[in-house]
């Protein structure tokens, strides 16, 4: 028997023998065994403790953007709004830059305003492309004492039904390039919604009775 078979022989019997020490004292509740379990899960639990950390802060700085009223009916001849609302978690937001599509040919006389989220604010973009279909808005806050509060708007969207637009419904949606600012460094947005819109058939007025005309005497 060569020497190298020997060594391998004395390894494998070496690993055979811990482990039937190991589970020998495992199954007989060994002082020993129990500290080393003890220690192995506290281990483990040291490695997932920071995981845990980090999901909670996570969630708790979610960031959510989105527009209120969610669903509405509109109808022709009539101005329509719709708020856009930032949910955010920790530090305040100091700008916002939003972009949403709409149907050009279902949505027309469309406006954005400042709404009261930053108590002093400046806008810095304002665009309203019905070619593309696409609102471009930004507004940033002026004041450095400036506390946004996540009940007030952002902004406001007011818009009306094209006259003949024959579509039952369209939406109003936040474009990718949508984004907010934390002091000067982008912020994570971490979800959008924007507002589903039903149109509703103009209504048509009856016309008014006819009471003219000859009154006979019998």
């Amino acid at each position: 028997m060569s020497k190298s078979t020997v060594i391998l022989f004395l390894l494998l019997f070496a690993v055979l023998l811990s482990f039937l020490t190991l589970h020998y004292a495992f199954s007989h509740n060994l002082p020993f065994a129990s500290s080393l379990l003890d220690r192995l899960l506290d281990n483990k639990t040291k490695q997932t403790a920071p995981l845990q950390k980090d999901v909670q802060k996570k969630l708790s700085l979610e960031n959510v953007l989105y527009l209120s009223p969610n669903v509405q009916n509109i109808q022709e001849g009539r101005s329509n709004y719709v708020n856009v609302i930032l949910d955010f978690k920790g530090a305040s937001p100091t700008l916002a830059q939003l972009e949403i599509s709409f149907d050009p040919k279902v949505l027309t006389n469309i406006d954005i305003v400042p709404g009261n989220f930053f108590i002093n604010q400046k806008i810095l973009l304002k665009n309203i492309d019905y070619n593309n279909g696409r609102i471009s808005y930004a507004l940033e806050s002026t004041s450095s004492e400036n506390v946004p509060s996540s009940q007030n708007p952002v902004a406001i969207i007011s818009f009306m039904k094209s006259a003949g637009a024959i579509q039952k419904e369209t939406a109003l949606d936040f474009l990718p390039k949508t984004t907010i600012k934390i002091k000067g460094d982008t912020g994570t947005l971490n979800a959008t919604y924007g507002a589903k819109i039903f149109l509703s058939p103009k209504k048509t007025q009856q016309p008014p009775l006819d009471i003219t005309g000859s009154i006979f005497y019998r």
